[in-house]
């Protein structure tokens, strides 16, 4: 994904020196929790334990928004829940 940021320089989704992963405290907690889930099942077969991988990892896909910083201004672009992006400028200061 190319981004065209407001100041005219491009952020590119593979410079991952300018891409950062958010998630708000209440999905962290359950995302938490699956993984406790997952590890403290001590009875689960080898099948269980891989559906309770993925499924970790599908819930870390879907609770985690995209954040890109622009190397030449400083703002951040922060995907919404509706994958979206907004746009935060920096203030002067």
């Amino acid at each position: 994904m190319k981004i065209q940021c407001a100041c005219g320089a491009t952020l590119h989704d593979s410079a991952r020196n300018r891409k950062f992963h958010m998630i708000g405290d209440v999905d962290l907690e359950r995302w938490i929790d699956s993984i406790d889930a997952a590890i403290e099942d001590a009875a689960a077969s080898a099948r269980q334990r891989v559906a309770a991988c993925m499924r970790i990892r599908s819930q870390a896909v879907e609770l985690m928004r995209g954040v890109w910083q622009c190397p030449e201004c400083g703002s951040l672009y922060v995907e919404g829940a509706d994958r979206r992006l907004s746009h935060y400028r920096p203030t002067e200061g």
